[in-house]
């Protein structure tokens, strides 16, 4: 026996299925007698789509797949100076013709004389029909084909068959791993990527939230609706060729220019500089955190990613609107007030949507509240309400500012 290395490309979408085709190979191996196929898995890398557009942008599509490489470890057969190096498969023909499928052992080449030659065997030399043939090679590099019945004559190993089959094992192997390097070989039509180049991704999601507004994956759900962050996904990954002229010209909008590209650049630079202080008790602030400094998004946290853009515009607001402020109110005590509503952020926590309401009141001293349902409120800063409400506590935001925080809020008007 000889051992024969080779490595291949996997894309992720192919990964699992090569596994598991080779493990079914090895099943036979075992019922054969002979050495398994090994797999190694050397490393992965992510590669960017340099795929772009057909449309007035022309974007490359941020896109990053996932390729494994690994390493095909399997014996060559070789007994008594004569080794494997392919196998004939002889296909009928109505026409009288040779019709010969040549499977080669990796890293070996069948000289031309032996392809379209028929089934002969030239050890018998004996012409019957055979379904298989195989090509062997001695140590003088002689080259001979021969019948599965002829093996033991010509090999002189108690278990032909076992010979034969691991040569062949081998070779079903490597066609497994050649098939799998083709994106199209998943069934999924090249549509095996995991992660998205985040800044690319977001621009979209700042695309979507001017085209259809900021919805939520947890609102989406519960309401049956599209997500903003689904939408930005389908405009980046569609190849604007549909055939609903609606929906073409919705995704189109949702196209990132300049600005759109500066707004989410901006959040994520927010987003990574996010100090310990503020991620150290938050776990969606710890999350966003993390994701920003990756610099690329998971298909499964799309939700998580999307949010950066609204969570951006909060402190650009906060940060805009509210440079002083002063505590108000005693903590545990439950008082009235008379408050604008200057923001309301819907965002997706831990147990669904909640509502961040941002109120001030007349000396323009910062109030948050957050509401689990939709409040039907409208932002108007001039429009003070009277309102009755528990200060929870007297906190500061990520920015320094002083802030109370409110709950049990009922209007008085």
């Amino acid at each position: 026996m000889s051992i024969l290395k080779k490595t291949y490309e996997i894309p992720e979408i192919n990964y699992d299925r090569f596994l598991e085709k080779i493990a079914t190979l090895n099943k036979r191996a075992k019922k054969l007698g002979c050495s398994e196929i090994i797999v190694e898995t050397l490393r992965y890398e992510d590669r960017k789509d340099e795929k772009t557009y057909v449309s007035k942008n022309s974007l490359t599509t941020g896109i990053i797949r996932r390729y494994y490489i690994v390493e095909l470890t399997g014996e060559t057969p070789k007994y008594n100076g004569w080794e494997f190096i392919g196998a004939i498969q002889h296909l009928p023909s109505d026409k009288n013709e040779n019709l010969d499928l040549i499977k080669v052992i990796p890293g070996e080449t069948i000289p031309e004389g032996f392809k379209n030659r028929g089934n002969v065997c030239d050890h018998c030399e004996h012409k019957r029909f055979r379904k298989d043939t195989f090509i062997v090679r001695n140590n003088d590099q002689a080259v001979k084909q021969v019948g599965r019945t002829c093996l033991k004559d010509f090999l002189g190993h108690d278990n032909p068959h076992m010979l034969a089959g691991a040569a062949e094992l081998l070779i079903h192997a490597d066609d497994l791993g050649c098939l799998a390097e083709d994106d199209e070989w998943g069934g999924g039509g090249g549509s095996g990527y995991r992660f998205f180049d985040l800044e690319i991704y977001l621009g979209f999601v700042v695309g979507a939230i001017k085209t259809k507004g900021w919805t939520s994956r947890t609102r989406a759900y519960e309401q049956g609706i599209t997500s903003t962050a689904e939408w930005a996904l389908s405009s980046l990954s569609s190849k604007l060729d549909e055939k609903d002229k609606e929906l073409r010209e919705i995704l189109e909008n949702m196209i990132p220019g300049d600005e759109e590209k500066e707004l989410a650049k901006g959040a994520i630079e927010w987003a990574i500089d996010l100090n310990e202080t503020e991620t150290k008790n938050n776990d969606y602030l710890y999350n966003i955190n993390i994701i920003a400094k990756s610099g690329v998004v998971d298909i499964n946290m799309i939700g998580y990613a999307a949010s950066i853009i609204s969570a951006y515009k909060k402190n650009l607001y906060i940060k805009k609107e509210i440079k002083e402020s002063n505590y108000f109110g005693e903590v545990g005590i439950r008082g009235n007030f008379k408050l604008a509503v200057i923001r309301i952020i819907p965002l997706e926590g831990r147990f669904g949507m909640v509502y961040l309401h941002i109120f001030q009141d007349e000396k323009g001293n910062k109030a948050i509240w957050y509401a689990s349902n939709d409040s039907s409120l409208e932002e108007d800063s001039e429009n003070f309400l009277d309102l009755k409400g528990r200060v929870k506590k007297h906190d500061t935001d990520q920015n320094g500012i002083k802030q109370t925080i409110l709950t049990r809020i009922t209007f008085l008007n």
